[in-house]
Order: structure tokens, then C-alpha cells, then sequence
């Protein structure tokens, strides 16, 4: 097989950083970008020199890659049309570059599908992860101006939306309110202790977008599907979960059960109950769809391994891997995630979060779900402990959980729009 490469656009970017070497940061490539191995030397000689502050032409790049004619840099100068089309050079050589990077992935994939001890499924995921990891573009920084317009882009948004937020919508109008709702391409985490009701309120938060047209999938590792369906006509009907539990309705209740699941079964939210997800596995799942968030319930039972046996390393490795699927994926991820021991019982803070300082650092918002109210168990409190974008310190919220045996949270005494 012929592997992709550009040979004359290699030598055009190299004759042009030779005929200036200004060019050689307009370029942007890398060493490996290069296919030629002697392309490669001149490239590493070129950077070096850069870095040393030292002038680039044909006698100091020659003295640099010792294996490199004078005579070749030269041709490569006077084959150049001119350097002020650097840039255009340099795309085509990146072009071919993500080609071979491309290509390397696949050959790896077909050799591990067809080992039979290998998984399958994990293979394909790996692979879907290093795909958009090895990909490189031309323009992977951009210039302050660039950003300031894209700013005046989102300025605008917000002052064409009727609530002022540039994010997503929940229903949770006062958690909007403080947020300004859920950003793509963050990472949002709730907290809490076991048994606060941390899975049913992310639960209503992606219900309350999928109702609001963003689609979302909800990746459910601790409850199955139907637990989850179960939970959703509660929410939306009014019925309490037990009663669907039962399935011994009224003929109100029963056609209140089946306009509810009619009115609402092409929502855009996808569930999955499989148990032992990857985040590889999710980001293959997450590219076969256009999906503005995602949902992992819960964080620590996510079966990547760290190599390692500190359960700790291991939850930091799933945040961080989160954290860089919803930037690149271009999505929100909402994760659920548990407490260490030193934050039960207690007044939880960050530092009570499973895992090590890195899963917080990792997070955009931090939401803590407690139980703080003595005389009415049911109100729950919802701490913003992190907002990277927000005000310093904690800002609480009121809900009341499961009013009636009602799934969901209700704000202060009034009923949920979602």
C-alpha cells in the first residue's frame, strides 16, 4: 500500500521557511507531520535553530542535520514558487499527515477484530477516541479578534433570549438563573450522599432539556431502563411511583398513564441501562448521534482502568476523560458522583468529593444535593459549591423531593415546569 504524502508541498514548505524564516510559525507543523525522513531532519533542524535563536538558512540548517546536502536545500528553495503561500503548503502536508495517522488507527483496529480476545466494542471505542485525538487542523489556535467575535456572537444570543441564558434549559428556573443554563463542551457534576436523590434529579434535569428539543442520552449504570421510564411519567403525570409500581390504576389514572407516555415517547433522549460502559464506549455511542448532552449515572461504577489500584487515580482518570468527550464531542456532560467518607454525616464541601483534588479541578460546576432540613426531611438543599464562570462562594437552592411519592424536585412550594 502507498502511504498518503505530498512531496512537492513538503519541499514548498521547507523552501519557504529557507527563503524566510518567519514562515516557519505560519506553517504550524510538526516533525511528524513530514512523511520523508530527511523532510523530517530539516524540520527538527529548523525548530532547534528557532529555539537556540539562531539565523535559518542553507548553511546553518546543513551544519544542523548533518545528513542533509546544501545542494537539496537549495533545490528546495528554487522549486518554491513563492513563501507568502505557506500556509496553503503546509495544509496540504497536514492533509496527508491526518491521512496516515488515520490509516494507522484503522490498520490497528482490523489487526485487534480480528484477535478474538480482544472486546470488540472496546476496540472500536478506542479507536473512535484516538481518531479525534490524532486529527490536526491548521488553525488550532486562534487570534484574539477571532474570539472577540465569537463572543459578540454569544452577546447576542443572550440578548435575543427572553431569560438573558446562552445555555441549555432545564426547567430548574432558578438553578437557569444562577447558571445561565448548561453549556456545551462543560462538564457538570452532582454530588451527594447515597440515597439524597442525586440520580432522579440529573434524571429530571435531562428530561427538562429533552423537553426543551436539546437531545440528550442518559446513561443509567446503577438503575435499568424501566426504573428510569418509571421515574419520567411520574414526573410528567403526577402519579406517584409506587402506584406505577403496582400497575392497579383508576381508569382517571390509567388514561392520565397512557396520554402521558403517548404525548412524550418521541422526546429526544436516548437511555441506556448497560452496566459496565467505558468512556471509550460512550464516545463511540455519542458520535453515531447529534447529541447536545449526555448524562453518566454514575461516575465511579464508569469501567475504565488506571493501571493502578487507588480507586481514587481511577475516578480522576474517568473525570478527566469526561471532561475532554464533552470539548471535543462539543457537548454538556452531567455526571453523578458520590461522596468520600469524610462527607457523610456531614456538611459536605469539595474537598468531600470521591476521588482526589482532580475531579474537582476537572468539573465547571460542582451542584451538592443535602439533606439539611431536620423537620421536613423532604427539602433538599442545593449547593453551586463551583461555578468556573460564576460568583466565588456556595449559592444555595430550595427543593422538595418526591412530594406524594411523586418522582422529582419541586422549587420551594411550587410545581415544577419541565
Amino acid at each position: 500500500m502507498d502511504w498518503p504524502q505530498d512531496v512537492e508541498a513538503e519541499q514548498a514548505v521547507i523552501g519557504s521557511v529557507l527563503i524566510d524564516e518567519q514562515t516557519l510559525n505560519r506553517a504550524g507543523l510538526e516533525v511528524d507531520d513530514f512523511f520523508y525522513a530527511r523532510h523530517k531532519a530539516i524540520w527538527k533542524a529548523f525548530l532547534g535553530l528557532r529555539h537556540k535563536g539562531e539565523p535559518i538558512d542553507q548553511v546553518t540548517v546543513s551544519k544542523a542535520a548533518k545528513d542533509i546536502d546544501f545542494s537539496y536545500l537549495t533545490q528546495c528553495v528554487t522549486t518554491t514558487p513563492t513563501a507568502y503561500n505557506v500556509e496553503a503548503y503546509a495544509r496540504r502536508v497536514l492533509e496527508s499527515s491526518n491521512r496516515r495517522q488515520g490509516l494507522l488507527v484503522t490498520q490497528e483496529l482490523t489487526k485487534q477484530l480480528f484477535d478474538d480476545t480482544d472486546d470488540p466494542i472496546e476496540a472500536i471505542g478506542e479507536a473512535a477516541y484516538k481518531l479525534l485525538r490524532s486529527g490536526r487542523t491548521d488553525a488550532e489556535s486562534k487570534p484574539l479578534d477571532t474570539t472577540l467575535v465569537a463572543l459578540d456572537k454569544e452577546m447576542e444570543t443572550m440578548r435575543a433570549s427572553p431569560n438573558g441564558h446562552t445555555g441549555m434549559g432545564c426547567g430548574l428556573l432558578e438553578l437557569e438563573g444562577l447558571t445561565g443554563g448548561l453549556h456545551k463542551r462543560e462538564l457538570v457534576m452532582i454530588a451527594g450522599e447515597s440515597g439524597v436523590g442525586k440520580s432522579m434529579f440529573a434524571l429530571q434535569m435531562a428530561l427538562g432539556m429533552a423537553r426543551r428539543d436539546f437531545t440528550g442520552v442518559y446513561y443509567s449504570l446503577e438503575m435499568s431502563d424501566t426504573q428510569c421510564a418509571r421515574r419520567i411519567v411520574s414526573m410528567l403525570s403526577g402519579l406517584p411511583t409506587k402506584l406505577l409500581r403496582s400497575g392497579k390504576l383508576s381508569e382517571e389514572q390509567e388514561t392520565r398513564y397512557i396520554q402521558t407516555c403517548t404525548s412524550n415517547a418521541k422526546l429526544p433522549l436516548y437511555i441506556s441501562d448497560r452496566p459496565n460502559w467505558t468512556t471509550a464506549q460512550m464516545r463511540a455511542d455519542l458520535l453515531k448521534k447529534p447529541v447536545d448532552f449526555f448524562v453518566v449515572d454514575m461516575l465511579r461504577l464508569v469501567q475504565d482502568k488506571s493501571g493502578r489500584a487507588d480507586e481514587y487515580e481511577r475516578h480522576a482518570l474517568i473525570s478527566q476523560r469526561l471532561r475532554a468527550m464533552a470539548k471535543e464531542l462539543n457537548m454538556c456532560c452531567i455526571a453523578v458522583h458520590s461522596l468520600n467518607k469524610l462527607g457523610i454525616g456531614n456538611k459536605p464541601n469539595l474537598g468531600h468529593v470521591s476521588g482526589s483534588g482532580q475531579v474537582v479541578y476537572d468539573c465547571d460546576v460542582v451542584m451538592m444535593l443535602t439533606k439539611e432540613d431536620e423537620i421536613m426531611p423532604e427539602r433538599m438543599t442545593l449547593r453551586l459549591e463551583k461555578h468556573r464562570e460564576g460568583e466565588g462562594g456556595s449559592s444555595l437552592l430550595r427543593y422538595c423531593h418526591s412530594i406524594n411519592g411523586v418522582a422529582g424536585f419541586t422549587e420551594g412550594a411550587q410545581p415544577l415546569t419541565i
